[in-house]
């Protein structure tokens, strides 16, 4: 299996679980001289051999991550701590252009000569093309870790 399959079958056990969960609030109370839908226990059994199946993957692909180098001296562990990193660093850089922007708000064109000019000492022009400079690294890295992800074995 690779790493990308498991990720996928990963992604599935999740879905199920959630599926589960609510079947089980449906279940677990009912009315006195009416049959449950479901028996919750039942679910409950099979909601954690799903919980334990998944526990599984996520550590072998964890194994598998740390062992694994995209290129000389990067496992995909460092890859995918870097990849959240950028993407983080895009929020911040995004959200600090459109805080010190001009305001979009319809309401603020119409200044009146008594009302105090709101200036910023934000670059904004510069973050933006830093977050887009960084978007691509991030789309580059993202691809090298996908193609990773679908030729390597899983460890188990």
């Amino acid at each position: 299996m690779k790493i990308a399959e498991a990720l996928a079958e990963r992604a599935e056990l999740a879905k199920k679980l959630r599926g589960i969960r609510v079947r089980i609030e449906s279940s677990a109370r009912f009315h006195e001289g009416e049959e449950p839908l479901e028996d919750a226990t039942v679910l409950i059994t099979e909601a954690r051999a799903l919980l334990h199946r998944q526990a599984a993957i996520v550590s072998s692909v964890n194994r598998t991550n740390m062992m694994t180098e995209l290129e000389s001296g990067v496992t995909i562990t460092a890859a995918l701590a870097r990849r959240d990193m950028l993407t983080q660093e895009i929020q911040l850089l995004s959200d600090s252009a459109d805080k010190a922007g001009p305001s979009m708000d319809p309401y603020s064109r119409g200044r009146r000569r008594t009302e105090l000019i709101e200036k910023t000492n934000i670059p904004v022009a510069e973050l933006r093309r830093e977050a887009d400079a960084l978007s691509k690294e991030r789309r580059e890295l993202d691809t090298r870790i996908q193609q990773a992800n679908w030729a390597t074995d899983l460890v188990v």
